[in-house]
């Protein structure tokens, strides 16, 4: 049934679906497990866990925050996601700087804090990112472009491009992570996921304590079979495991 009343309040949900249904499905019924479970990375990091945990949460003191609507149609290019391309209707739906708000940091301005976590991982130009989100603040819904890596790394396809998130802290009320249909939750500090190219998903923090990620980029080496030199985290798989049941990060 139309519902012309209904179209001011959807047009970027319907912009993205003109653009994108021919790459997934966008059906909120389906029940499918849309993330890849890596596995956790803490005891291999050992000791300089605690460090980096403090860092993070100490970024609110030593970082400059930053949001989606501090940059530029002019800068779009250099922006890892693709929601920076569509700031004019994202904020027509009701985001702004105050929610879609971050502290943000990178490997190559801390190289000795990231080094632990970075060590771990058998890839090609590993680069690093930590994101401190305090309650109320969220990245609304997107997919990873890779444009400054790319270019940095003068990588041939983004596809090739991985990108491994890692949760910080175990999971706490109100702190949330979507990945297409999946709400992934009830994670254990040093958990670790991934997803393919190109698939949509939020960060969100609705809690009342700070929500600490790390994120791994790079680039999976074709003569490896392994993803990183622990024995507790899998290989790099191409796709996630379409079978329904319990969508938690494995212990």
């Amino acid at each position: 049934m139309d519902k012309p009343w209904l179209k001011r309040h959807t047009k970027a949900l319907d912009r993205i679906m003109d653009e994108e249904l021919a790459q997934w499905h966008f059906d909120p019924t389906k029940k499918v497990t849309e993330y890849i479970v890596v596995g956790n990375i803490k005891s291999a990091v050992g000791p300089e866990w605690d460090r980096i945990v403090r860092f993070a949460y100490d970024m609110d003191l030593t970082i400059e925050k930053s949001s989606i609507f501090d940059f530029t149609r002019s800068e779009d290019e250099d922006e890892d996601i693709e929601i920076i391309h569509n700031t004019d209707i994202i904020e027509l739906m009701g985001y702004d700087k105050s929610s879609a708000s971050q502290f943000k940091t990178y490997s190559d301005i801390y190289p000795d804090l990231f080094y632990p976590i970075l060590r771990e991982f058998d890839l090609d130009g590993p680069t690093g990112s930590i994101i401190h989100q305090k309650p109320g603040w969220v990245c609304p819904w997107h997919y990873d472009m890779f444009n400054f890596y790319v270019r940095k790394y003068r990588v041939s396809d983004p596809k090739l491009v991985r990108r491994y998130l890692i949760f910080m802290e175990d999971w706490i009320w109100g702190h949330y992570f979507l990945v297409g249909n999946s709400v992934v939750h009830q994670w254990r500090a040093g958990d670790v996921i991934t997803w393919p190219y190109r698939m949509r998903h939020v960060s969100a923090n609705v809690g009342l304590t700070p929500k600490l990620t790390l994120q791994v980029t790079g680039v999976c080496r074709e003569d490896s079979a392994v993803l990183t030199r622990s024995a507790s985290l899998a290989g790099c798989p191409a796709s996630p495991d379409p079978a329904d049941g319990d969508e938690s990060p494995s212990r």
